[in-house]
């Protein structure tokens, strides 16, 4: 793709051209790799596919691709097309703050508080109708929204780590699917994220969400603080029970001990 006089043919030319090498060139370099990525994508070669943009990029995203790897189990495509999307989308719906006890009276109501460097990113937010929503079961608090969503939790239990690393305590609000509002469920809509100076301090900022999500959360029994501590509260009936499937016969011995504090509690 190179004339007589040197010059790259790139975008196809209005009348044939006289090669290099004598041969006459009626489309453009452009054009020949669009075939060849159309060609690659038609027999399922994902991975030839993003090598050839990777080696012959089209633009500055494409140079910076990382090397396909038949090794890889992940969709390729399906991770561009993500990541394209991402690039493109100017609007961020994600929002920073906190979720804090109502002018600081505890067990009352919980209200959304902005903070440029809150603890939480959140994505979705109930109606204001549906936040802090509850029933009183056996004269406790019960959540109200268990078919909207859960939270699950990776706690922390002390407050010193026998390493310098210190890991961090995480929580994550899933969305469960809704026929009604497709496009906002199934998906992640809050993110906590850090290592508060006290774990307790943590475990106020999980129940605080689950109030006003109105959610039940789905603590690890192998870190009993955070269970321990929804108990403690008045707030056990906000803690869900894993599946049964995922037992096993350490984690079923913590559950039906788990339900016997709930039954003595209620």
């Amino acid at each position: 793709y190179i004339d007589e006089y040197g010059m790259s043919v790139i975008e196809d030319p209005l009348e044939p051209i006289m090669g290099i090498d004598g041969v006459i060139i009626t489309k453009g370099a452009k054009r020949f790799l669009l075939d060849e990525l159309k060609a690659k994508k038609e027999a399922g070669d994902i991975v030839g596919y993003y090598e050839t943009l990777r080696q012959y990029p089209f633009d500055e995203e494409d140079l910076f691709r990382e090397p396909a790897n038949e090794r890889v189990p992940f969709d390729l495509d399906k991770i561009y097309q993500q990541i394209d999307h991402n690039s493109t989308n100017s609007r961020n719906y994600l929002v920073r703050g906190n979720f804090v006890w109502k002018e600081g009276r505890r067990d009352t109501e919980v209200v959304w508080e902005h903070d440029d460097n809150g603890k939480w990113l959140v994505y979705w937010m109930p109606k204001a109708e549906d936040r802090n929503k509850h029933v009183i079961k056996y004269g406790q608090k019960s959540p109200a929204n268990t078919h909207e969503g859960v939270f699950s939790t990776d706690p922390i239990d002390h407050k010193y780590t026998s390493s310098n690393k210190a890991s961090k305590a995480a929580s994550h609000g899933f969305r469960k699917l809704s026929i009604n509002d497709g496009h906002m469920s199934n998906i992640f809509v809050t993110q906590y994220w850090g290592r508060p100076s006290e774990p307790y301090i943590f475990y106020e900022d999980l129940l605080m969400a689950c109030v006003f999500y109105g959610w039940e959360i789905l603590g690890e029994s192998n870190k009993p603080g955070c269970i321990n501590y929804f108990t403690e509260r008045g707030y056990r009936n906000y803690l869900m029970d894993s599946p049964a499937f995922t037992h096993t016969d350490y984690s079923e011995k913590n559950q039906k001990e788990s339900q016997h504090l709930k039954n003595a509690h209620n």
